[in-house]
């Protein structure tokens, strides 16, 4: 069976499109790249599209792909009757990662699907205090496994992710099973110098962390995951 996991978010700018692609591609190197399908569904930005333009034209069209890539926009039909559309046609796969937008209309549609929600949020309560509208369309998927993953970390700032971590936990976790993931992902510009050129780094870093916590908790290697790691890359 495949599992789904989206991408939800109510703002743009907080690294959603970023981290649904390197996520893509650890399930990628754990499963192999033909069992994970990215669905772009960021009908504002196709971010995902731009990704593999720039990898093709960085590598050409023989590069290999990190997964297999599917597009969806409004024209296509309701999100959740493409997305089955794509799994009959290309068959069964482990994962199904959907891209969402910042459009509600869509966007819970798309959560509506999920096994796993993960919510890319900055740790500041002006950003955070959007898990009450990200959750008011969801009643009917409590069963979905749901966290928050802590984005675009100010480095100088260490206080702010512990913060926010301590908040949400207390605000939303028994309010609507929300878990706040250990692992969050600094603001460093390896990581969109990495996607602004297509490429997929040898590591991972933190995206081998939320890869962890959610999948088992080893690392892509099969080591054990530690809370203690720091996973963000230098420079």
């Amino acid at each position: 069976m495949t599992h789904v996991t989206t991408f939800y978010k109510a703002k743009g700018g907080v690294a959603s499109t970023l981290s649904a692609i390197y996520y893509a591609c650890a399930l990628a190197r754990v499963h192999g790249p033909d069992q994970v399908i990215l669905l772009d569904a960021d009908k504002g930005t196709r971010s995902v599209d731009k990704y593999i333009t720039r990898r093709v034209k960085n590598h050409g069209f023989e590069v290999d792909m990190p997964f297999l890539v599917e597009e969806w926009n409004p024209n296509k039909g309701p999100l959740a009757t493409f997305a089955v559309e794509v799994l009959k046609r290309i068959g069964p796969v482990k994962h199904l990662i959907i891209d969402m937008g910042a459009d509600p209309s869509y966007a819970i549609n798309a959560a509506i699907l999920a096994d796993t929600i993960i919510m890319p949020i900055k740790p500041w309560e002006t950003d955070y205090e959007t898990i009450d509208d990200l959750m008011s369309g969801l009643a009917e998927n409590e069963g979905a496994k749901k966290y928050v993953l802590l984005t675009i970390v100010d480095r100088p700032r260490q206080g702010e992710a512990a913060t926010a971590r301590a908040d949400i936990t207390k605000k939303y976790e028994a309010k609507y099973g929300v878990t706040v993931l250990q692992t969050e992902v600094k603001k460093q510009a390896k990581y969109r110098s990495y996607h602004k050129n297509g490429d997929v780094p040898d590591e991972l870093w933190a995206y081998e962390g939320v890869y962890a916590e959610i999948n088992g908790g080893h690392m892509l290697d099969g080591t054990p995951f530690n809370l203690e790691m720091d996973l963000n890359p230098r420079g």
